[in-house]
């Protein structure tokens, strides 16, 4: 009787031992690879995410500065840190006086409301370059998101008087 018997030259169906673990190594680095570059697309997004916010602050500390420069009555420069204008009230504020300082790492507001209009305020300055003629400008910093500089200009609207 002739029972079945393997010959050496038949070769069975799967894979071997070392040919599962060389594709475990290769699926592992290139696993390794994905994570590596998933990682440092999410740290730059946070950066980025963390810069906007840092950028958004500035504008609109900036916007409102210069909207309340450009409509005051008079301005006077204090320092080159500190700002005051005299304004007819806004029905929003009905202070006539304002100031605006740079006062530790913020930049402030004082009128009828005291609020912090930036932060992360790294250096701040205000130049008088011509006859009512102001150039304002800061640097913001903040932790993994880099520094940021912004420079505007305003000239305002002072009534000249009519002789």
């Amino acid at each position: 009787m002739n029972i079945h018997k393997h010959s050496k030259l038949e070769r069975e169906e799967g894979f071997t031992l070392i040919e599962l673990i060389i594709g475990i190594v290769i699926t592992g680095i290139l696993g390794g690879f994905g994570v590596q570059f998933l990682a440092s697309s999410m740290n730059m997004n946070q950066q980025m995410a963390g810069r906007k916010d840092l950028v958004d602050d500035a504008k609109i500390a900036f916007e409102r500065m210069v909207r309340e420069i450009r409509f005051a009555d008079s301005v006077t420069l204090n320092s080159s840190t500190s700002i005051t204008i005299t304004k007819s009230a806004y029905p929003e504020d009905t202070a006539t006086t304002v100031t605006f300082t740079y006062v530790g790492n913020s930049i402030q507001r004082n009128g009828t409301a005291i609020g912090t209009l930036a932060d992360n305020v790294s250096a701040f300055s205000i130049v008088e370059v011509g006859t009512n003629f102001y150039e304002i400008s800061a640097t913001l910093t903040k932790p993994n998101s880099g520094t940021f500089q912004l420079l505007t200009a305003v000239y305002p609207r002072i009534e000249v008087p009519v002789t």
